[in-house]
């Protein structure tokens, strides 16, 4: 009987520069919301809805960067056996699913923000968020799956789903946003054209990262950090000064006065109980 022990796991984990990259994007989203909320006091109730979704998502993300920052969120997952200086090696990664429970949250709000945007009807909006929630939640499974074969038939799916949101930003939103004034046009243009080029990036790093492991996984939580930055901050500035970029040409995102007002104000009269008399 042969007492040579076999090769033992090898473990690709996140590095320094990867960490203090989520605490700094921790930070970032942790300071973001009391920007919005603080410009959103500047403007009439009505005229909040941009100011209100994207400190949500800031939040959100916060709460998200926070839990990978301080040392969760993430799992090892088998990326099979490599042979690795002459032995066969099983390679574990650590994969952090956290960024997905934070994008299956923040980029349908996002997405909706875009649709909003464009004027394309609560049809094709219902389709377009739809979209991206199958985009990451085929991703989700696709990042926690070991077998090789597996995940990326997940990661086709995902593209599928990715192809319909860029052709909705593209065509449908494009569209619609045409019979709008030509400044929200111009706007639109901006927004997703980096909307587009960062919604492509995403599939492509999972596939360099969790799919091939070509891309560390240090430089895989740098660049998703810029990647979440840059798909919410930005953009985030740029819809909540919508009236300053348009000209005050824009008036989709105006909330429903039924929303804004106490529903125990004046106009609505006052509110009896059955069976109460009324004075």
């Amino acid at each position: 009987m042969s007492n040579t022990a076999s090769p033992g796991p090898i473990i690709l984990t996140n590095n320094k520069s990867g960490e203090v990259a989520l605490w700094v994007t921790f930070v970032i989203f942790f300071l973001s919301p009391l920007f919005f909320i603080l410009v959103g006091l500047q403007v009439h109730t009505r005229k909040r809805s941009f100011h209100y979704i994207n400190a949500t998502i800031a939040i959100i993300s916060a709460l998200n960067y926070y839990k990978m920052a301080s040392g969760g969120g993430w799992k090892l997952v088998s990326q099979g056996d490599k042979l690795v200086n002459g032995e066969v090696h099983e390679i574990f990664r650590q994969v952090y699913y956290e960024h997905y429970v934070n994008w299956s949250m923040c980029t349908p709000l996002t997405i909706f923000q875009t649709a909003i945007l464009s004027g394309m009807s609560w049809k094709d909006v219902a389709i377009f968020v739809l979209a991206t929630e199958g985009l990451i939640q085929t991703g989700w499974v696709g990042a926690l799956e070991e077998n090789v074969t597996n995940k990326f038939v997940w990661w086709g799916f995902s593209i599928l789903f990715l192809i319909w949101v860029v052709y909705s930003m593209l065509w449908i939103g494009g569209q619609a946003v045409k019979l709008q004034h030509y400044r929200v046009n111009w706007l639109y243009i901006v927004v997703v054209g980096g909307g587009a080029a960062l919604m492509i990036a995403y599939p492509v790093l999972f596939l360099l990262g969790e799919g091939f492991g070509v891309v560390s996984v240090g430089t895989e939580q740098i660049i998703y950090s810029i990647l979440d930055i840059l798909a919410r901050v930005p953009l985030g500035f740029l819809l909540i000064y919508v009236n300053e970029f348009t000209g005050d040409n824009f008036h989709l995102d105006l909330l429903p006065e039924s929303l804004t007002e106490l529903r125990s104000s004046a106009k609505r009269g006052p509110v009896y109980l059955e069976g109460q008399e009324q004075v």
